[in-house]
């Protein structure tokens, strides 16, 4: 495959022009580096086709690779870049062989410029979430690492920078982010118990009607298992309803007892839904007047038809 000469597209970043032009420039800087050929050397000739079928493999690796890549040479000018790194920026003109850096970006940031300046002087730098204001006011979040390559003799030929653009990852965290503080905020107004429970028998999200009504703080009924607040007579049927629960049915109108802070308890009546995996969704409300009213309402009646039974024909 390396010794046939494809036709390439013309435009294309690895044009054969500009390769052969670049490889040529690399030999006649060998040539400079290394002064007279040794005799056990490969004739000039074959050393050259050498190298510049190097280049060009070298070329077509990095054009071909599944990062964005670029690789510029002292005066920041390109000698091998990939077509990812093309893609992500969003460069119109596809052959950059030879162009310089800051011609292809002329809205570079400058504290990239610093970087290059710094890189270029011996340092390793890089950024997980960096943000790039484009020329039209645009922001591409990126993540990138920048190194210096050197020569056979050690001296600092260029930079290589490895980047990838995020935007799409961040602009999809932010989403979630306003998402959660919706949620945050709907939790927060609803005046009904509202959860998120898992099977391993812990809450794992509870809004603030639940310090209003039991008095334990959030963190509080986080950290142990919900059956802990439940009333020891309750704990079995509660138990009961969420095995038919994780089998797929909903509940609704289960009531049970939750444990205050002082002691006392509160009647609680639920509605219950199955989530992905393990989770469960709930909410629940304090009912606890209505079932003393209930009660002395009962306690009335009952009383009322003792009295009835009682009263003489």
């Amino acid at each position: 495959m390396a010794d046939k000469k494809k036709p390439t597209k013309k435009g294309s970043a690895n044009t054969t022009g500009a390769a052969k032009k670049s490889a040529a420039r690399t030999v006649k800087a060998s040539r400079r580096r290394s002064g007279a050929i040794k005799v056990s050397s490969p004739p000039p000739k074959k050393a050259e086709e050498t190298l510049i079928h190097s280049h060009n493999l070298m070329q077509y690796i990095i054009s071909h690779a599944q990062s964005a890549i670029a690789v510029h040479d002292r005066d920041m000018k390109y000698i091998y870049v990939s077509e990812q790194y093309l893609r992500e920026y969003k460069v119109k003109e596809r052959d950059v062989i030879g162009k310089h850096h800051y011609d292809v970006f002329p809205d570079l940031p400058q504290k990239w410029r610093d970087v290059h300046q710094r890189v270029l002087a011996g340092a390793v730098e890089s950024n997980e979430e960096d943000p790039y204001v484009r020329e039209d006011g645009s922001v591409d979040w990126t993540r990138w690492e920048c190194r210096p390559w050197y020569e056979s003799d050690g001296s600092i030929g260029g930079l290589i920078v490895y980047t990838e653009v995020i935007t799409e990852r961040k602009r999809r965290e932010e989403e979630l982010r306003r998402a959660k503080a919706d949620m945050d905020s709907f939790f927060s107004v609803v005046p009904d118990l509202l959860c998120v429970a898992s099977t391993d028998g812990y809450f794992k999200a509870l809004n603030h009607a639940w310090e209003k009504t039991l008095g334990f703080t959030i963190p509080e009924l986080l950290s142990k298992p919900f059956e802990t607040w439940i009333h020891p007579d309750d704990v079995a049927p509660t138990s009961v309803e969420i095995k038919q629960l994780m089998q797929g049915d909903r509940t609704s109108g289960f009531t049970n007892r939750y444990r205050c802070k002082d002691g006392s308890y509160r009647w609680l009546e639920w509605n219950f839904t199955p989530a992905q995996g393990t989770l469960i969704y709930a909410a629940a409300r304090d009912i606890t007047e209505r079932r003393r009213t209930e009660e002395a309402l009962g306690a009335s009646q009952k009383l009322l038809e003792t009295i009835i039974d009682a009263a003489p024909s």
